[in-house]
């Protein structure tokens, strides 16, 4: 019987040959290939790719590298990780190969037939969504929380349409209702807001009283329209036991093409800040400069008036 911890290499390789019967993937990691990936990760702000995720194709390092837990602790572990829409069973286990320190990783694709029965598949799944919201969801809005947005969202690449939304006078609403209608207030928009998007739109709370949406693959125009609805409806919207509460919002619009997000977020930010400096109202970079043009030619046309009256 091969001892799993003090083996050849070619004890090795014949193991992987058996185990290749059972699991989808069954691969070596050399420790000091590991250890040196994980060391230029942290000094180069982990924009290195760890070694044991190339089959994954992801553009940053595990956070959690059970490959990397293996060769510390020199014992087997094990989790599940999703590739796509594919969930996998992933185990890492720590042997020596002629004296030098090795990791054996074998992953296995699992689906209905891959567990016991279909019951064990659903509750699987079930505990599995419940983890999810439980760890992207805010808990008092229902909307996507920062963490989604910083490890979900932000690399996004797709076009879209990106929104600030802001409470107006948000902390006069906690001092005047207290902050159970605080927190009726940041409930009642979100319901709004979800009401007036679609499925695949995203929907983040941002801060305290600020929210961002995407909309992806969504036309300017659209967008803008889509923006006035929320902001309109939103004013519109009466909150039970509290009849001389007024809610408004202030948004800022900004479309992402290229680039990082985040420069686009900045941008609606700042438009946001404008529209709040009216409040009630969405301001977009392309209504800005329309606005611009008009003014400049309006100021043009008073210039000739004045010229051709003198």
């Amino acid at each position: 019987m091969i001892e799993w911890k003090q083996i050849t290499m070619q004890e090795a390789e014949n193991k992987m040959e058996v185990l290749r019967e059972i699991f989808d993937i069954v691969r070596l990691l050399k420790g000091s290939d590991l250890q040196a990936a994980e060391m230029e990760s942290e000094l180069a702000g982990k924009k290195h790719l760890c070694q044991c995720y190339a089959f994954w194709n992801k553009n940053k390092r595990c956070d959690n590298c059970i490959s990397l837990k293996a060769l510390d602790e020199k014992k087997q572990t094990s989790k599940i990780e999703f590739l796509d829409s594919d969930m996998y069973q992933v185990f890492a286990r720590y042997l020596e190969i002629d004296g030098e320190p090795y990791v054996m990783e074998m992953l296995k694709k699992l689906d209905e037939n891959t567990l016991t029965d279909k019951e064990g598949y659903e509750k699987l799944a079930g505990k599995l969504t419940v983890y999810s919201e439980k760890l992207y969801k805010d808990v008092l809005t229902g909307a996507y929380n920062r963490r989604y947005f910083e490890e979900k969202v932000k690399d996004m690449s797709v076009d879209a349409g990106i929104a600030v939304i802001d409470l107006d006078d948000f902390k006069l609403y906690n001092d005047t209702y207290g902050h159970d209608g605080g927190d009726l207030v940041l409930t009642t928009v979100v319901k709004v807001i979800r009401h007036y998007i679609r499925r695949t739109d995203i929907l983040v709370r941002y801060g305290g009283d600020e929210f961002l949406l995407i909309l992806p693959g969504i036309e300017k125009e659209v967008f803008s329209q889509k923006l006035r609805m929320i902001q309109e409806k939103i004013h519109e919207t009466h909150i039970p036991g509290f009849n001389r509460l007024t809610l408004s919002v202030s948004i800022g619009g900004a479309m992402f093409t290229h680039g990082k997000m985040e420069e686009a977020i900045t941008k609606a930010d700042r438009l946001m800040y404008m529209a709040k400096g009216h409040k009630n109202t969405v301001v977009t970079r392309w209504d800005l400069k329309q606005n611009t043009d008009e003014m400049e030619k309006e100021n043009c046309l008073s210039f000739w008036s004045l010229m051709i009256l003198k």
